[in-house]
């Protein structure tokens, strides 16, 4: 069966005889999924299977998988549904893209002599800014909104 695995989690997954959870409790056979099984070997695999099956339908930060699987450690059974609640009350859940531009627009707007002066200069510094406006976003995604904001008004 075909997986996004490398060798070394490959090797790691059946020395820790991990490879039938792998197998046997996720779809996507990816290596964000064995990754989360090396990284927490004591979580029961459909627990963390329920996390990621969240985190790949854009409810939960990649930032918060963490906290997440350490709140659900002990439990045997949840549903998505639970996962999905517990983020959402926590502020585990990833800005809408829509809102996220908006957000940055403002910030940019609020320091434009800045960005004028220091053009992609600015990226840097700005990205902390809107991180901390916008916590469990997805930096990737702030990065390429910043930078085309940051385009358009230098």
């Amino acid at each position: 069966e075909q997986t996004e695995l490398s060798e070394d989690q490959s090797k790691q997954l059946l020395s820790r005889e991990l490879d039938d959870a792998f197998f046997d409790h996720h779809s996507a056979k990816s290596k964000a999924w064995g990754t989360l099984l090396l990284e927490h070997e004591s979580v029961h695999p459909a627990v963390l299977s329920c996390i990621l099956s969240v985190r790949e339908n854009g409810g939960l930060t990649r930032e918060g998988i963490e906290q997440t699987v350490e709140h659900f450690a002990q439990n045997k059974h949840i549903n998505v549904e639970t996962v999905a609640r517990y983020a959402q009350e926590n502020d585990l859940v990833p800005a809408e893209v829509g809102n996220l531009e908006s957000i940055i627009e403002g910030i940019v707007l609020e320091r434009l002599d800045f960005v004028k002066e220091r053009g992609m200069g600015a990226m840097g510094p700005l990205m902390g800014v809107v991180m901390g406006a916008c916590p469990g976003v997805d930096g990737k995604e702030v990065s390429a909104v910043l930078r085309t904001i940051i385009l358009r008004h230098s």
